[in-house]
């Protein structure tokens, strides 16, 4: 209800996308009907495209799936019909250990007994893009949690028709304290790696955005609040138009190739000095 409360005065600015960090709802959205009309409803009332952090889920495998369905930590995409658009549906790849899922709890049942989370979320196939239509033509691409942290894996979700990356996060685990910013810069990283913007909607923590230059704008409030308080922040991004006047970076075209070259490198003449002793 603070989320929808803070959404709706956020309304008067009219922005074209309302943005919810992960595990912003408290219900499955597309099973928990009070909380489906509730997101559905905000987007219709308001004409605005969302994009939502919440669970979801999907049958299980064999005949009683419905019984024992696949949990995932996912991300929405809602039009301004109030409609989820699921072939924009991102689901987070890149689990964490022991909060999200049990190593060998499938071969091993009984550690699940160990762990609050119990069967866990699966994780999701690949990248997904959200592009939200008319009328504006904008193309990002969601990662959850600390997927930004893998350079890897925020490559692989930038091609070179991606305006920015969007990362939902939930960073209340830890408070006030100095992981809110070392996450943070992690961002900023990934924004320099592939060129693009990074959008950071954070539960707890640094709401704010990293330029493809590294720069993190809209860290404060602009009535001086804590970074940690209940708000709700407008930014302003401007996109490369038409995208094939952007220039793909070194890193985004051709990956971790030139740090394992220098891995080898250095290897291969620790070898040659070795050998080379009496």
């Amino acid at each position: 209800q603070t989320i929808l409360d803070l959404s709706a005065e956020a309304m008067e600015a009219k922005p074209d996308i309302v943005i919810w960090p992960e595990a912003a709802l408290p219900r499955l959205l597309q099973y928990h009907e009070d909380t489906y009309k509730a997101v559905t409803g905000f987007a219709r009332s308001h004409r605005v495209w969302m994009m939502v952090g919440a669970e979801d889920a999907t049958p299980g495998e064999g005949p009683d799936g419905a019984n024992n369905p696949n949990y995932f930590n996912s991300a929405f995409l809602v039009s301004p019909q109030g409609r989820l658009e699921m072939e924009s549906k991102y689901d987070k790849r890149h689990l964490v250990i022991f909060g999200e899922y049990v190593p060998l709890a499938r071969w091993l049942p009984f550690l699940r007994m160990f762990s609050p989370v119990g069967a866990g979320f699966t994780p999701g196939a690949g990248p997904v893009w959200m592009a939200p239509a008319a009328p504006f033509d904008v193309r990002a691409a969601p990662l959850i949690c600390f997927e930004d942290c893998l350079p890897w894996m925020a490559r692989e979700h930038v091609d070179a028709d991606t305006d920015f990356l969007l990362n939902l996060t939930n960073d209340g685990w830890f408070g006030a304290s100095s992981q809110q910013w070392q996450h943070a810069a992690n961002s900023a990283f990934r924004a320099v790696e592939n060129g693009v913007p990074m959008v950071r909607c954070a539960n707890n923590g640094l709401s704010c955005w990293a330029d493809e230059f590294g720069v993190l704008h809209d860290i404060e409030f602009d009535n001086g609040q804590s970074v940690y308080a209940s708000g709700y922040k407008l930014i302003e991004l401007e996109f490369w138009r038409p995208r094939v006047a952007r220039v793909q970076t070194f890193y985004n075209r051709h990956g971790d190739w030139f740090g394992w070259s220098c891995a080898f490198l250095s290897v291969a003449l620790l070898a040659r000095s070795l050998r080379g002793r009496p």
